[in-house]
């Protein structure tokens, strides 16, 4: 690495440090040059990570880890340039709190469109397979049967709506959760699978969604997955169903179509045809009226 590509870096953080002012403290300066320095530095981090209390970073997100692991690696291996990134509170209840909202993939306050998906705002709307929807959903997050449960039905019947009803539900217990598309989840493995520089990454994707205390996966068959794909997702349901960690998933697809674009081992683990010896419950839901028309 020549001195060109690593003094960009480097020298706007000697500058900062030369700079200083009198009566400065030391985080207002550490402060400056990290300011300094990320814009120097190419790609952001990513909003979702950002904590609301300090402005830092969240050091444990799979995203974070590689750009700060990039930044390092411009500075010729100088960590000197990431000081003051990572997210720094004292980790007290309400900061454990925050972090793992910051985590779930969701918005606490229901984000610009102000909707938040709870169990007590699920309109069961009289239909028999709602509330037994509901009822799994909720039992998932206190003394579940099974630890993992996949909804099956057409567009518009509330699955989404249950998913993110679980994860708030476990927010609200003190713990982890994490709520995704099925297709950003396999984006996320597919590229770190396609670029070998980024290959520790994979082991840091693989234990964000592997230790959550839940995990939603919401729209698995819009798209297939690799052979290397449906190995990783495999290995995550596995892990999961081992270690008692909750799992729900919503599908418009039935096993045989899961079976094809994710393999027979995933959808033997999601389709079991005996629910009394498997780790895992399927309900399907239908003949029921479009749910979000409902909800206008």
């Amino acid at each position: 690495m020549t001195d060109d590509d690593v003094g960009p870096i480097v020298r706007v953080a000697s500058q900062e440090l030369a700079k200083g002012s009198e009566g400065e403290t030391q985080e207002e300066k550490m402060d400056r040059i990290r300011k300094a320095v990320q814009g120097a530095m190419g790609e952001p981090m990513p909003e979702e990570a950002q904590c609301t209390d300090c402005r830092k970073y969240d050091g444990t997100h799979p995203k974070v880890k590689e750009i700060l692991g990039e930044r390092v690696a411009r500075a010729g291996g100088n960590h000197a340039v990431v000081l003051g990134v990572e997210c720094s509170c004292k980790q007290t209840r309400e900061f454990e709190i925050e972090r793992r909202w910051m985590q779930s993939g969701l918005q606490r306050d229901g984000g610009a469109i102000n909707t938040i998906n709870t169990f007590s705002s699920f309109d069961i709307m009289e239909y028999p397979v709602l509330q037994e929807a509901y009822e799994k959903a909720l039992r998932l997050t206190e003394n579940p049967d099974h630890f993992v449960l996949t909804l099956v039905g057409p567009v518009g019947v509330g699955k989404s709506h249950l998913l993110e009803a679980a994860c708030r539900q476990a927010l609200d217990l003190g713990k982890s959760a994490r709520y995704e598309l099925s297709s950003s989840i396999m984006d996320n493995l597919r590229s770190v699978y396609s670029n070998s520089d980024n290959t520790y990454s994979m082991a840091d994707w693989m234990q964000w969604y592997s230790t959550k205390w839940l995990l939603a996966i919401d729209d698995l068959g819009t798209e297939n997955g690799t052979d290397f794909v449906q190995e990783r997702l495999t290995m995550i349901l596995e892990y999961r169903i081992k270690n008692n960690l909750r799992t729900i998933l919503s599908s418009n697809e039935v096993k045989g179509e899961v079976e094809n674009r994710f393999g027979s081992r995933v959808a033997s683990r999601l389709f079991s045809s005996n629910q009394h010896l498997s780790d895992s419950e399927v309900l399907i839901i239908n003949n029921v009226p479009d749910y979000r028309a409902k909800k206008d």
